[in-house]
């Protein structure tokens, strides 16, 4: 008969316990290999090491019943770990998934304000301005529709580079001109609409005139100042429609553009 061994009684268990540990292992990489999601390779692996656990129980009550109380508080902390890790690891899921919401939703915020802008002039484009006057919701305010005049002598004179200079920097005029409930689009070419939202028609009037002297005297670089006029017409909405009022102010802007160009003074409306 083989003595009695202490050392090897602790080895043979070690040895065991490492077994069992490299089952689930095992089990793992072949759960992964099948692709399937983290939390079953967690449970899998955690299903192996069980069993393997209570093949080991039953060997070492066999022959160490005294020791029954040290063995189940080693097996509570293995599992106390493993509940521990699937916590980690569920905490830094759910954490990733609500930054990548939060990623999707930026982008998708991102795509669409790059489809309703004009990418010369950071203004709203055509495609936002024929959506807004589709909207069923009723407008309140004024809608302005501006055009520069000459632009396409400018462009001749000048070349492209100055006219594209020129329109960025008018569309950066426009932008910070108008309040932040407003909104500025670029109509197509030359010309641009804003609707100022519950608004006065006197003080978009105003607000117009305004723009239109600080482009009096406007400088390209490589050009200096150019003789830069601006043609612009304005309509209130009525009864929250504005695709009416835009054709009205569309109307009255090539009003004032042919009677400036037959050297005719157009009429201001008096500033309140």
């Amino acid at each position: 008969m083989v003595p009695y061994s202490a050392a090897a009684d602790a080895a043979s268990f070690a040895l065991r316990e490492l077994g069992a540990l490299m089952a689930g292992v095992a089990f793992l990489v072949l759960w992964r290999r099948l692709r399937v999601a983290a939390f079953g390779l967690f449970a899998a692996a955690f299903a192996v090491r069980l069993v393997a656990g209570i093949f080991i129980f039953q060997w070492w009550s066999a022959s160490h019943p005294g020791w029954l109380v040290l063995y189940a508080a080693f097996e509570f902390a293995v599992l106390a770990a493993a509940v521990a890790a699937m916590a980690m690891w569920g905490g830094r899921r759910a954490s990733r998934i609500r930054e990548l919401g939060a990623e999707v939703d930026r982008v998708r915020r991102e795509a669409a304000l790059s489809l309703d802008t004009d990418r010369l002039t950071g203004l709203l484009n055509q495609a936002a301005l024929a959506r807004r006057l589709e909207e069923p919701a009723t407008f309140a305010g004024v809608v302005a529709v501006c055009d520069m005049d000459g632009f396409k002598d400018i462009n001749d004179r000048y070349g492209h580079l100055a006219g594209d200079e020129i329109l960025r920097n008018v569309g950066r005029l426009l932008q910070t001109s108008i309040r932040p409930e407003d909104e500025a689009f670029r109509w197509g070419g030359d010309e641009f609409v804003i609707l100022f939202h519950n608004q006065l028609l006197e003080v978009a009037h105003r607000r117009m005139e305004d723009i239109e002297a600080r482009l009096r005297g406007f400088r390209v670089r490589g050009a200096g100042a150019l003789p830069i006029s601006f043609s612009w017409g304005t309509a209130e909405a009525r009864g929250g429609v504005p695709r009416e009022a835009l054709n009205e102010a569309d109307r009255t802007m090539y009003l004032g553009k042919r009677k400036r160009a037959a050297n005719v003074v157009e009429p201001r409306p008096p500033a309140i």
